[in-house]
């Protein structure tokens, strides 16, 4: 019989092996497990405006963010939740969107959406965690109204007059808030001898003198168009107070089609769309841009945040040929380009084909675009609907500042005549100044575009022309535009103006 050693030591050490590893193994999760709930259960601080709150990693979620449903049976299911806020067709629901610790709402925190970033102020509190609700932005009328503090304090209400010039303006005695449509929806015209659309805004630099303003229209986006009126007490109805700048030629150069452009394109050529193209600014254009950015705060942040970036200006180009016999024949493809003989929509508004002059009716129409779907893709909106640079998501794009000036067709609206004097209504100030709407390239090779004359009158005058004034324009948003004093009487007039508060 054979026999054999057995090698215990051997197979001990290959067990002894086996649970060290399998000690260390369990040792090393144990250990993770510990690091990774001593790093959530780490607290450490943030700096705040107002102060210093503790978090820990998990507080760190505080924003959740809701968008209206396209369409939804209950209220419960109203919103869907989003990842990001939504850039285009929403409005944040300033009622429903809260901020809140432990269920308990926090009154002195404030929501702001500026430049579509999330702005939360005086959170001091860890645990605060926030709700925003965003609403789809109406554009039908008098359903957005209803959301301004414009309309709630009164101004609108159930005071609108009734549709603006169905069937062509006249220079009848119509007084009030009229209706009627842009490219955004209802929008509505202050018109005739109102005194109740005053308001002040922003401020001369270097100066304690309030800059007054008066409503033109609530646009169909729920923005609010007003055109500069005085400073300080230098401020009213009539005279030089009332133009922002005096003295300024429309464009100094005036021998091309291209010159009707509040911006303009190249000259001398049979292309139009490089004709009206948009690179240079014209003399008012700059002269504006130079009051609105080195005379005023208005461009300082606190009051740019105020001034709406899509809500534009239409520097309508179209041509028109409807019109009298010599506007037509030789070179009729190349209108609107070089030299060649050019009536522009405007004309049309105020002059039939037999008359240089209607004796009885004007037109208007505040739409920009040639039509009245999909106005986003038209041609004409996208060239001529003058929009702010970079910010803007709509128009041309083409402002270095967010203001211009009023239209021919606005001026119509509010009570101005072409080719006949109305010194009642309240555009009229007893000094001449520009619209940013042109009329036509004469046979003498100028271009001419319209003014509102110191009687009311809508004339005409040659671009060059340096005795003519300014009175800037620009959109606010409507969020924060209430009475100087909500519970006064004399709403929108100068004793109880309305007040763009921060």
């Amino acid at each position: 019989m054979k026999i054999e050693k057995l090698n215990y030591g051997k197979e001990k050490n290959k067990r002894m092996f086996l649970y060290g590893f399998i000690v260390a193994v369990v040792l090393l999760i144990l250990v993770n497990i510990i690091a990774s709930k001593a790093m959530y259960r780490r607290t450490e601080s943030v700096q705040l405006a107002t102060g210093t709150v503790n978090y820990s990693l998990a507080d760190l979620n505080i924003i959740a963010m809701y968008q209206e449903k396209d369409s939804y049976n209950t209220e419960e299911d109203k919103y869907k939740s989003i990842e990001e806020i939504p850039t285009k067709g929403y409005t944040l629901n300033k009622e429903k969107s809260v901020c809140k610790v432990n269920n308990d709402k926090e009154e002195e925190i404030e929501i702001k959406i500026i430049n579509n970033k999330i702005t939360i102020s005086n959170m001091t509190k860890k645990g605060t965690k926030c709700y925003l609700y965003f609403d789809k932005y109406v554009k039908s009328g008098m359903q957005t109204l209803a959301d301004l503090k414009l309309n709630k304090d009164g101004i609108l209400g159930d005071s609108v007059t009734g549709t603006a010039c169905n069937n062509g303006c006249t220079i009848t005695n119509q007084n009030g808030i009229y209706e009627t449509e842009d490219d955004d929806g209802k929008s509505y015209i202050f018109r005739g001898t109102v005194d109740n659309n005053w308001l002040k805004f922003g401020k001369i630099k270097n100066s304690p003198n309030d800059i007054w303003w008066r409503i033109i229209r609530i646009n169909g986006d729920g923005t609010i168009r007003i055109i500069y009126a005085g400073e300080g007490t230098n401020f009213g109805t009539t005279g030089n107070g009332t133009n922002a700048l005096n003295y300024v030629a429309y464009n100094t150069n005036y021998n091309d089609n291209t010159y009707v452009g509040y911006y303009y394109g190249s000259t001398g050529g049979n292309d139009f769309k490089a004709t009206h193209s948009n690179s240079t600014p014209s003399d008012i254009a700059s002269a504006t841009n130079n009051w609105f950015s080195n005379t005023t705060n208005l461009n300082e942040t606190t009051q740019l945040n105020h001034i709406d970036e899509n809500a534009g200006f239409c520097n309508n180009r179209q041509i028109s040929t409807n019109v009298r016999e010599w506007w037509t024949g030789e070179g009729t493809a190349d209108r609107g380009t070089g030299t060649v003989v050019t009536a522009y929509k405007g004309m049309y508004n105020t002059q039939t084909a037999t008359a240089v002059w209607r004796t009885d009716v004007n037109y208007a129409s505040l739409k920009c675009s040639s039509s009245a779907n999909n106005f986003e893709d038209n041609e004409d909106y996208k060239r001529d609907y003058y929009t702010l640079k970079e910010k803007a998501t709509r128009g041309n794009k083409a402002l270095d500042y967010p203001v211009g000036q009023i239209t021919m067709d606005e001026v119509i609206l509010a009570g101005g005549f072409g080719g006949k004097s109305n010194s009642g209504y309240w555009l009229t100030s007893k000094t001449t100044y520009w619209t940013m709407s042109p009329r036509y390239m004469f046979t003498l090779s100028y271009v001419g575009m319209f003014t509102v004359n110191s009687n009311g009158y809508l004339g005409d005058i040659k671009a060059d022309d340096t005795t003519i004034g300014i009175r800037p324009v620009i959109n606010l948003k409507p969020d924060n535009v209430t009475l100087q004093n909500p519970n006064g009487d004399n709403k929108g007039t100068t004793s109880n103006p309305y007040i763009v508060s921060d």
